[in-house]
């Protein structure tokens, strides 16, 4: 997870190195226009600015490399004992139901636990959603969320989008699939009746 904390970060260094080269430029093409020299020099100093702005505001906004472990293991791996209560909510998009289902049931619980605990890491190119559904896990220690996509395609399954935010937005954390979790899902959203 470390790439994307130093993505954004790597970018803004590019855009420094550039910025000092058109500086540079500037400050050593005496034989030019002096119109040419003030641009090359501005567009430098632009550059310069715009690299350090996204380098800085990425590396002060965006969750460090131990905090974004904490948060996808919360999401993942919290311990079947400590969950209280699941709600599953309309999606922004493609969502399965039209109403919120509060699932309160051991049983239940216990069998999303075994569900995300098996989730592993997956890099998906623009899948195909059939359905989609957010997520809230209230746990002893706090409420976190997440959004859970099935897909059409049998080898992305079910994938659950961790995000910074406890709604399941924010920076994105990573992809999982979680196989199961979709006939989970669309089994208690038709016992419901709240399945669009």
């Amino acid at each position: 997870m470390l790439h994307g904390y130093c993505a954004l970060p790597a970018i803004g260094a590019i855009f420094i190195a550039y910025g000092v080269y058109f500086l540079r430029r500037a400050l050593r093409a005496q034989g030019e226009p002096k119109d040419q020299r003030v641009l090359l020099g501005c567009g430098g100093v632009l550059f310069m600015v715009l690299g350090s702005a996204l380098a800085l505001a990425s590396l002060l906004a965006s969750p460090t490399p131990g905090e974004r472990k904490r948060l996808v293991d919360l999401v993942l791996r919290t311990p079947t004992d400590e969950i209280e209560q699941v709600t599953l909510s309309p999606a922004h998009y493609d969502s399965l139901i039209t109403s919120p289902v509060v699932i309160n049931d051991p049983q239940q619980l216990r069998r999303i636990a075994e569900i995300l605990h098996r989730a592993r890491g997956v890099a998906v190119q623009h899948p195909r959603t059939l359905w989609s559904v957010r997520v809230e896990v209230k746990t002893r220690r706090g409420t976190h969320g997440f959004v859970a996509s099935h897909t059409d395609e049998p080898r992305h399954g079910t994938l659950v989008y961790v995000a910074s935010n406890a709604n399941g937005e924010g920076w994105s954390l990573g992809e999982f699939r979680a196989d199961g979790l979709g006939r989970f899902i669309d089994d208690v959203a038709t016992q419901a009746g709240v399945k669009r």
